[in-house]
């Protein structure tokens, strides 16, 4: 058995996974280098490894540019695609522009 993208620490179980700190860090460096000058970072703030990578990622790349991160965590896996998602972000994007 082994699990795909996700990591459980402890259980001794193998895993396949993508480099999520390096992800995040390299497109978050990438914006600030193509003139963005405001980064915000939207999760969906679980707790799985995964995420925390790019949390992490995300965070030290702005620290290491000198700009605070701002990380806004939406829960969104608390409402329904369908029903609501987009117009959560939407919400979120008008509120932070």
């Amino acid at each position: 058995m082994a699990f795909i993208d996700e990591y459980i620490d402890g259980m001794g179980i193998g895993y396949v996974s993508t480099d999520n700190y390096a992800g995040a860090y390299e497109v978050s460096s990438k914006l600030i280098e193509m003139g963005y000058e405001k980064i915000f970072y939207v999760t969906r703030g679980d707790k799985n490894v995964p995420i925390i990578e790019r949390d992490r990622g995300y965070a030290d790349a702005m620290r290491d540019l000198n700009i605070q991160p701002d990380i806004i965590a939406t829960f969104h896996h608390l409402v329904a695609y369908e029903e609501g998602t987009r117009d959560l972000y939407r919400k979120i994007v008008s509120q932070m522009i």
